[in-house]
């Protein structure tokens, strides 16, 4: 026999006792069953609250919409999102604009972790656990040939570029996107430097403050053939400062020569 009962609605009759149902399940309703936890909206926050047992702790205004709540001694409270095997775990945050412009996303198939924003993979864990920033500002710039010897104070040539995440370097001059520091590499090798110079020297220039390599022509027993002078720094870097390379020397005869030589840059942090 096939029994049914309709009710329009199901309320507290007198204030204070409410109304208890020891589990509830409605099949095409989609609640199918909710025994051990209390579903109640605006008891924490204007959202709804879903409580095993109470922790006496209060919801922040902000993130209120939707609370879980237990107290159970030495327990934990979580979310699970179960996928297939070849599918994927999401959390997407949307906008009128743009319904999934953010994202966390776990990929079963291969086991990554991705964090998205603005559509783009901002950080990629594998399932090795390695991780990877894929839009992080990183560049590498060379010279593609001699640069025969340039005046005093002549910036450093590097016309060739390896690599520019984010196209941040042009006319051999990095611009750093954001404020933060950034692992700043110069490499160039001098060439035909004259013995009877003050002296030759690298300079890597920030916006905010510059490095030196400085070599004293007294340390050169002949015209040296060549020398290579190196720079690496975390420097500071505002959102638009610049960094770039320069030659200067003192004394002698304008006859050193700007060959192999490297430009790197990244932001790490």
């Amino acid at each position: 026999m096939t029994s049914t009962i309709k009710v329009d609605t199901i309320s507290e009759y007198s204030s204070g006792n409410g109304v208890a149902i020891d589990s509830l399940g409605i099949k095409d309703g989609k609640v199918t069953n909710l025994m051990n936890a209390t579903l109640s909206a605006a008891d924490l926050g204007s959202g709804v609250h879903i409580k095993i047992s109470d922790t006496g702790a209060s919801a922040n205004a902000a993130g209120d919409e939707l609370v879980i709540e237990d107290n159970t001694a030495g327990g934990n409270v979580g979310i699970s999102i179960l996928s297939a095997t070849d599918g994927e775990g999401r959390i997407v945050f949307g906008d009128s604009g743009d319904n999934d412009i953010g994202q966390v996303r776990y990929d079963h198939a291969d086991n990554s972790m991705k964090l998205i924003t603005s559509n783009s993979n901002g950080i990629v864990i594998d399932g090795s656990g390695h991780v990877t920033k894929p839009l992080q500002p990183a560049f590498a710039a060379t010279g593609s040939g001699d640069t025969a010897n340039p005046a005093s104070g002549a910036q450093i040539v590097f016309d060739t570029e390896i690599y520019d995440v984010n196209g941040d370097f042009a006319s051999n001059t990095f611009t750093a996107p954001v404020t933060g520091k950034y692992q700043l590499n110069a490499s160039v090798r001098y060439g035909n430097m004259d013995a009877s110079c003050t002296y030759n020297l690298m300079q890597l220039t920030t916006s905010n403050r510059a490095y030196y390599h400085i070599l004293a022509g007294a340390a050169l027993a002949a015209d040296a053939g060549y020398i290579e002078f190196n720079i690496s720094m975390i420097a500071d870097m505002d959102a638009n400062d610049t960094a770039d390379v320069a030659y200067a020397y003192a004394g002698g005869a304008q006859q050193t020569d700007m060959q192999t030589r490297y430009f790197t840059g990244a932001l790490v942090c």
